[in-house]
């Protein structure tokens, strides 16, 4: 039996049919995919599959992404990564070699030396728990790392699988809790512990995710391309459940969906923060039940995937246009033009106060004048950053 987490668990547990209106932008009005091994189709497990089922949920595609205009999608049933033009043909598929009949495909990420124009995608298993690179579109296995095991570079519950500008591959796996991070000839590199709260890797192969601290909330941390800690950002939002990072802004922001307080209903929130930690919009999104990868982006625009799979092979699996405007909110600070001077002025006014030692901070956030920091104790100190005074601050909601 497949494991899952309790996130996991509560959003099985759903069938969500929700449909999102389209942004109006000049993009693809969306992909629909019936149910089934033929060309243009999808696989699905269900109880008219198997009247015994034991999944917490019936499954079809685990994961997509839209690059370029395309959608790429894993038949994770199937065995396969289907490849779809705005206009809905099917332009290869590719099927995934040597897993066996129990596979089920967890995530797919591409990857090639031109911007969306990808030569191979990588696809995570979770059945033999392989990480294979295939060529696209001739689906030829050109190499292949992980494989079932508690050693580092093998995995347990595979969930994420991302690649970086230089080639480097980076693969979340839930069973371990780790983000093992591979070199482009598939060297293991490093792991990161990880909270299961999503990541992802920016254009110089920083990974940004988010950690929750008791007493405090949530912390985005970023590492830079060796592995260090880079940038922590108290974001706060403690009453709030199961992040997970989905992208980098270009302002330097990042997006991060949670469960709201109180628990799963139906929908997550897509808390889109400033480079600084502040929340800039809200917006929510209907996940599709049993999904790993549920939305995308392609440039600016959205993309979310609807599907009953219960009622397979009846109806369709699609993805459709995702509305973002949401709420907007204003930021609670005024941008400097260079957006890291208030954070250059607050690490040099911390290290002239004696009473906070800097090794002991992990998060600094600033609102115009005051600067906040966040050590790990989860004590937050407002510091006045012209006269470096500091008092007790209570913590961000």
């Amino acid at each position: 039996m497949r494991l899952v987490s309790p996130w996991k668990q509560a959003v099985l547990a759903l069938i969500v049919p929700g449909i999102l209106a389209s942004t109006g932008l000049a993009a693809p009005a969306g992909w629909s995919l019936k149910y089934g091994s033929g060309p243009s189709e999808v696989g699905y497990y269900n109880a008219k599959v198997n009247p015994k089922i034991e999944e917490a949920s019936p499954l079809g595609p685990l994961a997509f992404r839209i690059v370029g205009g395309d959608l790429w999608i894993a038949d994770s049933i199937g065995g396969r990564v289907l490849q779809l033009g705005s206009n809905g043909a099917v332009k290869a598929s590719i099927r995934v070699p040597g897993v066996g009949t129990d596979t089920l495909l967890e995530d797919i990420a591409l990857s090639g030396a031109a911007p969306g124009k990808p030569d191979a995608v990588w696809v995570a298993d979770g059945a033999d728990l392989i990480v294979r690179k295939l060529a696209v579109p001739a689906g030829t296995e050109l190499m292949r790392v992980g494989g079932r095991g508690e050693n580092p570079g093998q995995f347990a519950q595979i969930h994420q699988v991302e690649t970086g500008p230089t080639g480097r591959l980076y693969i979340g796996d839930y069973g371990r809790s780790v983000i093992a991070v591979f070199s482009p000839e598939g060297k293991l590199l490093r792991e990161h512990p990880w909270e299961r709260s999503g990541f992802v890797i920016d254009d110089r192969d920083r990974l940004s995710t988010v950690v929750f601290i008791e007493g405090a909330g949530y912390v985005w941390q970023r590492y830079d391309a060796e592995g260090r800690l880079e940038r922590s950002v108290h974001l706060g939002l403690q009453g709030l459940q199961n992040p997970r990072v989905w992208w980098n802004e270009a302002d330097g922001g990042l997006s991060v969906s949670f469960i709201p307080a109180g628990g799963f209903r139906g929908s997550v929130t897509m808390h889109v923060f400033s480079a600084d930690g502040a929340v800039l919009r809200k917006y929510p999104i209907r996940p599709a039940a049993g999904m790993n990868r549920y939305v995308d982006r392609d440039g600016s625009s959205f993309w979310t995937a609807t599907a009953d799979v219960d009622a397979a092979p009846a109806g369709a699996f699609r993805i459709e246009p995702l509305t973002t405007d949401g709420e907007a909110r204003p930021a609670s600070k005024k941008q400097a033009a260079d957006p890291w001077a208030a954070l250059k002025i607050t690490r040099k006014a911390v290290v002239k106060l004696p009473a906070i030692d800097p090794s002991t901070l992990i998060g600094i956030r600033t609102e115009g004048a005051n600067g906040f920091l966040l050590a790990r104790d989860g004590t937050l100190t407002n510091l006045d950053l012209s006269t470096g005074k500091t008092s007790s601050a209570a913590p961000f909601t």
